[in-house]
């Protein structure tokens, strides 16, 4: 599924809210997220301006370089 900007701001700033007006913890809270950048090559300028203007905006977050995806099969697995 394909979301606007607009969209993933509406979607995810509750959680980013929740966690700074401490309705999480009894403390501001920033929550971490991983990431798996698998954009094609021409895509990655638009990847990164997501990433640097959505993600980090409302998360702190870590990108992952080796780890699978999680559920993603071994190959030959299924």
């Amino acid at each position: 599924m394909r979301l606007t900007d607009g969209q993933v701001v509406r979607h995810l700033s509750p959680i980013h809210e929740a966690g700074k007006a401490k309705r999480v913890r009894s403390y501001s809270c920033v929550f971490w997220v991983r990431v798996w950048d698998l954009t094609s090559r021409h895509a990655k300028a638009r990847w990164q301006q997501a990433h640097d203007k959505l993600i980090e905006g409302m998360f702190g977050a870590y990108t992952v370089r080796s780890d699978p995806w999680p559920g993603a099969h071994a190959p030959g697995s299924g």
